[in-house]
């Protein structure tokens, strides 16, 4: 079962409700990203049980991820503090 959090930047304030890092579902596994297009944290579908997964692409612009987020590393906007505010979601 996966699990999404909601983080807050403890410098610029932004908040956004991700994963985390790598994560698993019954059917899809997950790695969150940074997307340099639309300035925010994304998961990234990265494994499908039933489709092919070409790309690691922004489920929002469809753009290439090429910075890979996890918990602990800075805010991808201003190197801040990201803080877990704790559980949003589990999902499968």
């Amino acid at each position: 079962m996966g699990t999404i959090f909601k983080y807050k930047c403890s410098n610029c304030k932004y908040t956004d409700e991700v994963s985390g890092g790598a994560d698993i579902g019954f059917f899809i596994k997950t790695k969150t990203g940074f997307c340099s297009q639309c300035n925010r944290l994304v998961d990234v579908v990265i494994e499908d049980k039933f489709a092919p997964v070409s790309a690691r692409v922004c489920p929002i612009c469809e753009k290439d991820i090429k910075q890979w987020w996890v918990e602990g590393k800075p805010c991808p906007l201003c190197q801040g503090k990201m803080i877990n505010m704790g559980c949003v979601l589990q999902w499968d």
